[in-house]
């Protein structure tokens, strides 16, 4: 039987082998024999999460229709010493987008809207203030490859006790200005999701987390998943962690851009209907040809993106500096909210995936770590990648420096999710009359705006936080 390349193995593996102390990886791992990956993954996993107090995490390998390996880490909830596993649910974060964008595409195929009208065709009366002069409309398409103009988010009523509605929030962007001219460059937008979201409840007819729960959820046999603002409750819901101990998470408004709740079993069905061209369960669930669009890079003809590529809801670029040589286009997606963090990757010619979730405020860049691909490379295993001193005379070509920029950029978007979480917390704090925590370091006061809450005092009423010097996702 054939062997895996190391490439492949290194997805698979959905590790990096960067530590001090490096566990021995296996020369060859030959296809259905994963018992050295598995091995591999439960070795680091332990000394990763140990050195980053990393509380529970799982893991799932996907080879096309078969989930090969699934597995949990630490514990889903110490205090009641309930370990995490593969059915262990936690919240997923901006991995909700890949969601949004699938059920905008289902009802693009039935006729209930399409992707290339403006947005008021499906929300009617929707439009947003602009300073740009005869700018492109803002389409379904444009928001969902992120190239819509809109902003990164919307500070006030982020997370509020009891969150508004998608409507509500529609209703409050028609008081913002455009960040971007539409169709200009990759920006990423949580708000431009929820904007997504309102459309669906418009076309569909029913809430977005109804439409979700029985246009994907159910037949895709989700069965521990649901779309909710808070975090998981019952039973198999993982708890969340900072600093070691038990924390509650903020209470989103924007379901429609990170409200999904979900195991690394049920992620791993999704996968599967990605590999088997949308059919899971016996029944078509996206056609063939909606799912080669959302794999299929959306801005090539953006001067201002370089070669940084994404899709319809997936990334396409950005997820390292070293480069797959001949595995065929890469597709990922991470997530994270204040104590949950996770990453999907899936090589689609090779229909191969991985899913990593966690449920610790410091498990960020383990999660990364994790799903990231193997730097190190030996000469001579005939799968040799691209480095940044493998790319000729004076360092990395204009591919390598586009990728770069493009994950620093998808860096910054996460960081800068994460201080506007940061920020509602003060926020309610304040509110509540107790003392707010300190201020992150990284987290810094850019202007004025006014959709921040009143009394915010992190440096002043009437601001906001943005990410550190370099620019905001």
């Amino acid at each position: 039987m054939p062997s895996l390349p190391r490439k492949v193995l290194a997805v698979l593996a959905v590790l990096l082998a960067a530590c001090a102390s490096p566990v021995p990886r296996p020369e060859t791992v030959h296809r259905g024999d994963y018992g050295a990956v598995r091995a591999y993954i439960a070795a680091l996993a332990r000394q990763e999460m140990r050195k980053a107090d990393v509380t529970g995490l799982s893991v799932a390998l996907v080879d096309d229709q078969n989930l090969v390996w699934a597995d949990g880490f630490g514990f889903a909830d110490r205090a009641r010493d309930v370990p995490a596993g593969a059915d262990t649910v936690y919240r997923v974060g901006s991995i909700t987008k890949l969601f949004t964008a699938a059920a905008v595409m289902q009802l693009a195929e039935q006729g209930k809207l399409a992707i290339d009208r403006p947005i008021e065709a499906v929300i009617p009366g929707f439009s947003m203030k602009s300073r740009f002069e005869n700018a492109r409309p803002v389409t379904p398409r444009l928001l969902m490859s992120h190239h819509a103009g809109l902003p990164t988010d919307i500070l006030k009523g982020f997370s509020e006790p009891h969150p508004r509605s998608l409507a509500e929030l529609t209703r409050q962007l028609q008081d913002e200005y455009l960040a971007f001219p539409p169709g200009t460059l990759w920006s990423y937008s949580n708000v431009g999701y929820s904007l997504l979201g309102r459309a669906v409840e418009m076309a569909a007819g029913v809430p977005y987390d109804v439409h979700i729960g029985g246009a994907l959820l159910k037949p895709l046999g989700l069965t521990n998943a649901s779309i909710t603002a808070r975090a998981p409750e019952g039973p198999m819901a993982a708890k969340g962690y900072r600093n070691g101990k038990e924390a509650a998470d903020l209470v989103l408004r924007d379901i429609s851009a990170g409200g999904l709740n979900a195991s690394v079993r049920d992620m791993s069905r999704f996968l599967s209907m990605i590999f088997a061209d949308g059919r899971a369960n016996g029944r078509s669930v996206l056609r063939p040809e909606t799912v080669r669009e959302m794999l299929r890079p959306q801005n090539a003809d953006v001067p201002l993106d370089l070669n940084f590529r994404v899709g319809l809801g997936w990334m396409l670029s950005g997820l390292g500096e070293i480069e797959f040589s001949g595995a065929g286009p890469v597709a990922h997606h991470a997530g994270g909210t204040a104590l949950f963090h996770s990453q999907v990757i899936v090589l689609p010619a090779h229909k191969l995936g991985v899913v990593v979730l966690s449920n610790s405020a410091s498990s960020r860049k383990v999660v990364k770590l994790f799903a990231a691909r193997d730097r190190e490379r030996r000469p001579g295993h005939g799968d040799r990648t691209v480095s940044r001193e493998d790319s000729g005379p004076g360092g990395p070509d204009r591919a390598d420096r586009s990728s770069a920029a493009a994950r620093r950029r998808e860096d910054r978007a996460r960081h800068h999710t994460e201080c506007v979480a940061r920020a509602g917390r003060r926020v309610r704090d304040n509110e509540s009359g107790r003392r707010p925590p300190p201020r992150h370091p990284d987290c810094a006061i850019t202007r004025r705006a006014p959709s921040v809450p009143e009394g915010f005092d992190d440096g002043g009423p009437g601001r906001r936080l943005r990410a550190p010097a370099g620019g905001a996702r």
